[in-house]
């Protein structure tokens, strides 16, 4: 248990200390696929899930997101290690990783939804095993399939602290968020500049998922290697 609230705190307080490169690094490319979100659902009428709008906002994060991904994690090792970066290198180091990151993403979200239909439990468990990948591709180069394996025999040993930490901190994130949405909905304030705010906030917070899950993979002395 020590472990665990030693790793959340560290977690916590890297981000505290870290909030505005974070965010100088996150919302750039969040801003734009929020702002498209919120435009297509609020003034977008079609809800056909076939739709090319309809999907638009979900295309658009999908491509991005190993962008401002693999510069997150390479500005925490930066700073970690205390050897900065211009940000816009972040961004540069990470284009470069981007197809087999896109491709990671592509298996580890199929893994996880697939045991999410076989009740949450496993989906939630699939996770934890998976959390690691992104590191060894961008950190060890590896392959997508490489790094996805890496991930899951790495884990193994870390995996039910990976497991509770992702846990407390998607509660302590999504139920203020969850309650702060059924409290705006209810009073009928939902407009454009809410959702992007709220999405971009939200985005911003998950970090520290990225955050603590590195924190558990620097647990083992080979990853700093």
């Amino acid at each position: 248990m020590s472990i665990l609230k030693d790793s959340i705190n560290d977690s916590v307080n890297f981000f505290k200390n870290n909030i505005k490169p974070i965010c100088l690094i996150i919302l750039p490319i969040v801003i734009p696929i929020e702002i498209v979100s919120a435009v297509v659902e609020h003034y977008h009428n079609d809800r056909d899930t076939f739709s090319t709008t309809y999907w638009l906002p979900l295309l658009l994060g999908l491509l991005l997101y190993p962008i401002y991904q693999g510069a997150l994690i390479f500005y925490i090792v930066s700073a970690i290690t205390n050897e900065y970066l211009p940000l816009k290198q972040y961004y540069q180091l990470a284009i470069k990783f981007w197809f087999p990151l896109f491709f990671l993403y592509l298996i580890t979200s199929g893994v996880v939804l697939a045991g999410i239909i076989f009740f949450i439990v496993p989906g939630i468990f699939a996770m934890s095993r998976v959390v690691f990948s992104e590191f060894y591709c961008l950190l060890h180069k590896q392959s997508s399939s490489e790094a996805f394996s890496s991930s899951w025999n790495k884990t193994k040993e870390h995996q039910w602290l990976i497991l509770k930490g992702i846990v407390i901190i998607y509660s302590l994130i999504l139920l203020p968020y969850i309650t702060l949405s059924y409290i705006i909905g209810a009073l009928s304030l939902w407009n454009p500049l809410i959702s992007i705010i709220i999405g971009c906030s939200l985005s911003v917070f998950l970090s520290l998922i990225t955050i603590f899950s590195f924190r558990i993979y620097t647990l083992d002395p080979d990853n700093l290697n």
